[in-house]
């Protein structure tokens, strides 16, 4: 896992669960036009 968190929760001493929650990166192309959002009206 490159990027992402890990979430460990501790009950009565005693780890009851993990919760791993992964991202993925993707590098931008700069040769392509920027994405425009349409205006809410």
């Amino acid at each position: 896992m490159q990027y992402g968190t890990v979430l460990i929760t501790v009950h009565s001493a005693q780890i009851t669960q993990i919760e791993r929650t992964e991202k993925h990166r993707f590098p931008l192309e700069s040769s392509k036009a920027p994405i425009k959002l349409a205006a809410k009206s």
